[in-house]
């Protein structure tokens, strides 16, 4: 802390203040878990107070998180100071089944792809991207059909027969179907839009706390894993319901996205509502 408080003593009150770390200042999954997040962050957060451009990188959970840290955390700068955890390289310690080329998925668990990112700095402005690994897409986001209901506070349970995975789904599943999309870098700014087009307008996705349904299947079973390596609830994932009534057939689905920084993304993908599960539907 006095190396900080000496290093703060030369750089001018304007200027972008940057903080790298390994342990966050903030845990999504439990804030008070001495294992997970930095012991003195108060203190850290109390010297920073006063500073209106700052903002911090942390490792150590292998998942992307961001938090944005006031008065409660002990930061007093006439912004909320912000904590960006960002994904590894190994992403889920190298965990999950291998590729053609024998190298493992590596998905983190709370469903971003492993890589690294890239930060940008102009003045005192910055953005950050994610950079995926090699061969995996480099999509901002994943899409994907959901036939188990859930609840905003819990990860409900499935019914036997009613899990769907992609993006096809029975007729009969569509009251517990919901479209869940995980924006990789997402977080609690991050705005999320779903229309079916030509069937509805854009409306606003809710933010869940819930595994990514994808990561659940990846690292289930006796999957090559580490120990420990498990899909956890991922801090940016939305979803909505899907219409009752949505024919059978295939629909195009538009994904709006106004991430942390203000950058403006979509993606539209084709869903597929089958008559019976696992036959496709005869308008295809």
């Amino acid at each position: 802390m006095d190396f900080v408080r000496n290093v703060l003593a030369h750089v001018p009150r304007e200027h972008l203040v940057v903080l790298s770390m390994h342990i966050p200042l903030r845990c999504y999954l439990d804030p008070d878990n001495p294992a997970d997040t930095t012991a003195d962050s108060r203190a850290l957060l109390e010297v920073l107070g006063g500073r209106p451009h700052t903002v911090s990188f942390a490792g150590h959970l292998h998942a992307t998180e961001h938090h944005y840290l006031h008065g409660e955390a002990g930061f007093a700068g006439p912004h909320p100071h912000h904590h960006h955890v960002l994904t590894a390289a190994s992403g889920s310690w190298w965990s999950g089944p291998v590729d053609h080329r024998g190298i493992p998925a590596a998905d983190s668990t709370d469903g971003t792809p492993n890589g690294f990112h890239v930060l940008s700095v102009s003045g005192h402005r910055y953005t950050t991207r994610l950079v995926p690994s090699v061969a995996k897409p480099a999509a901002r986001l994943r899409v994907l059909l959901d036939g188990r209901h859930r609840s905003p506070a819990a990860d409900m349970p499935a019914r036997p027969g009613t899990a769907t995975r992609g993006l096809s789904i029975p007729e009969g599943d569509l009251r517990q179907g919901r479209v869940i999309v995980n924006v990789f870098d997402g977080g609690p700014r991050t705005r999320v839009s779903c229309a079916i087009v030509g069937r509805s307008h854009p409306a606003p996705m809710q933010r869940v706390a819930m595994p990514d349904p994808l990561m659940r299947d990846l690292f289930a079973g006796d999957t090559r894993r580490k120990a420990w390596v498990q899909a956890v609830p991922s801090s940016h994932i939305w979803q909505a319901p899907l219409p009752m009534d949505l024919p059978s057939g295939a629909h195009v689905l538009d994904i709006r996205v106004m991430d942390e920084y203000g950058r403006e993304h979509a993606a539209r993908t084709v869903i597929e509502v089958t008559r019976r599960s696992g036959m496709p539907s005869a308008s295809l």
